[in-house]
């Protein structure tokens, strides 16, 4: 399990800082010029239908895009947002951030976690209200964000649990304030609301090798060996097998000859991390937070958030049968 992460194949760096010290030291501007080659005959003719957006940092060109192309700056994209949560009366200046983002600064994912809103669901751990903000300055992705709740304690994020949240706003001249606000304040108050559910997780009850519905006999293995592995693969779902049976993520050993044919929950897995507040679970609260371990600690971002935004819907197949 490598810690290097990389973003469609574009190597990232991830920064823990305060909102209030994010500022052009961190967070690069783009400028977009011509798309012209200087070695053309004659030299520096410009492509009428492309322009070329460049790091103003370094003065290496990031992309091409079209002339209609509207240039959204991340600080513009965080802005505006954070005077949508002003105008709500969140506060943000003190607030704890995680900003990751591409080498040269293309594509951007700011999570910004706010002090008023925590939480304990009951297992001693408390959550924090997150809100991510992403943004491309290469077409790669349009303005959007997504609330849910991040875990301390292990470094995991949980997506919004209702219908996967996530705003996304094609790149206009104006991002309007009252929009923003008006779609920020739906989903904060969705997602405080889900409170209730991780305290009703911690309520049901699941074990090891023994039934998790009173009308079948579906087991917890029956649910990682089906619905876990259709949806994230067998090495993936043994590692999260692991996790929830003994609160340790490792190496599945499904290369070796007499692990090849076994289902996820019947393959070795050599022991590597003792993930932070994970004992055997014992609720579905605890195989949620299992989920969102592995969901948070990917190789890639983008894997990372495809998967956190499985976790959710893994886990309705999971409790329906509680």
């Amino acid at each position: 399990m490598s810690n290097e992460q990389t973003w469609t194949g574009r190597p990232v760096d991830e920064t823990k800082i305060r909102y209030q010290d994010i500022d052009s030291s961190v967070l690069p501007t783009f400028s977009r010029e011509d798309f012209t080659n200087p070695a053309g005959i004659p030299p520096n003719l410009a492509n009428p239908y492309l322009d070329t957006i460049v790091n103003e940092t370094n003065g290496i060109p990031v992309a091409t895009v079209s002339k209609s192309y509207s240039l959204v700056q991340h600080q513009a994209a965080i802005d505006v947002t954070l005077e949508a949560l002003a105008s709500m009366g969140y506060s943000h200046q003190d607030a704890e951030c995680e900003l990751t983002q591409t080498k040269l600064g293309e594509r951007m994912w700011l999570r910004i976690r706010f002090p008023e809103f925590t939480f304990d669901p009951g297992d001693g751990h408390i959550m924090h209200l997150e809100l991510s903000l992403f943004n491309s300055v290469d077409r790669s992705m349009t303005f959007g964000f997504e609330v849910g709740w991040y875990r301390l304690v292990c470094a995991n994020g949980m997506t919004q649990l209702e219908r996967g949240k996530r705003m996304n706003r094609r790149h206009t001249a104006s991002l309007s304030p009252s929009f923003l606000s008006e779609q920020l304040q739906a989903h904060i108050q969705e997602t405080l609301s889900e409170r209730e559910i991780y305290k009703e997780w911690r309520e049901k009850k699941v074990a090891v090798g023994r039934p998790i519905s009173y009308t079948d006999e579906i087991t917890l293995e029956d649910w990682v060996d089906q619905t876990v592995t259709e949806t994230w693969g067998k090495r993936t779902a043994a590692r999260a097998y692991s996790i929830i049976k003994s609160g340790w993520d490792g190496d599945a050993k499904i290369r070796e000859a007499n692990e090849a044919d076994r289902k996820a929950s019947r393959v070795g897995v050599i022991p590597k991390v003792d993930v932070p507040g994970s004992d055997p679970a014992e609720t579905a609260l605890d195989v949620a937070h299992s989920l969102s371990w592995i969901a948070s600690h990917q190789e890639t971002v983008q894997t990372r958030m495809t998967m956190m935004r499985d976790v959710p819907k893994l886990m309705d197949t999971l409790t329906k049968n509680l």
